[in-house]
């Protein structure tokens, strides 16, 4: 998209610009503009999946007109494309027209209810890259850092701005068990409580009684 093309060269430009401002010591100015830069880039990353779901929709389109509803390979594509377009029609007007016709494709309340991600359809990075809230410090701190590596800059990160991170394991890691770490295993339920009673103890020998000793002989 030519949105994505423009949005990564603003950015390019404000790298040299926040460069500028940490070399003449204006460290919470340039913190200001990374903010934006974090945003850009989020829009970017955003644009990209938007791409590729149009190319997957094109691609599928033939099948899509012969649709009475929207199928589930095509659900997420089609609701992420709803829930942008509003908020994205300022950069892609074409969203809007877009939107429309799904609406008059799949009906309205299809439409109502993908804009408002009632169904969970809608792609969780997208929703994410586009979301209100602020960029985290350690992002900015971490962008900070980059930009000075690049412009070869002497910049010292503030440790401060990365105690907004929690201290949990990373997703992809949360709730995995560590190899080294012994874990009992499950036992199974679906059995009586008598399956796990050991048997009485005259089932343990099998086989013929073993012989009395007779003891001392008798005088």
């Amino acid at each position: 998209m030519c949105v994505s093309l423009s949005a990564a060269e603003t950015a390019m430009k404000a790298r040299r610009e926040i460069a500028d401002y940490m070399k003449s010591g204006r460290i919470e100015r340039a913190r200001i503009r990374v903010e934006h830069i974090v945003r850009e880039d989020y829009l970017v990353e955003a644009m990209e999946v938007i791409e590729l779901y149009c190319d997957l929709l094109l691609a599928r389109f033939g099948m899509l007109e012969q649709m009475s509803y929207c199928e589930e390979s095509i659900a997420e594509a089609v609701a992420t494309l709803i829930w942008v377009a509003p908020r994205l029609s300022a950069d892609v007007q074409e969203l809007l027209e877009v939107s429309r016709q799904f609406e008059h494709k799949f009906g309205k309340p299809f439409v109502q209810q993908a804009r408002s991600n009632l169904s969970g359809t809608v792609n969780v990075k997208v929703i994410h890259r586009l979301g209100a809230e602020a960029p985290k410090k350690s992002l900015v701190e971490n962008y900070m850092v980059e930009i000075a590596r690049n412009y070869h800059i002497d910049y010292q990160p503030d440790p401060t701005m990365f105690m907004d991170d929690e201290d949990t394991l990373p997703p992809d890691t949360e709730g995995v068990l560590l190899a080294d770490e012994p874990q009992a295993l499950p036992m199974k339920t679906d059995l009586p409580p008598t399956a796990f009673q050991p048997p009485p103890p005259s089932t343990y020998h099998q086989g013929p009684p073993p012989p009395m000793d007779p003891g001392p002989p008798v005088c």
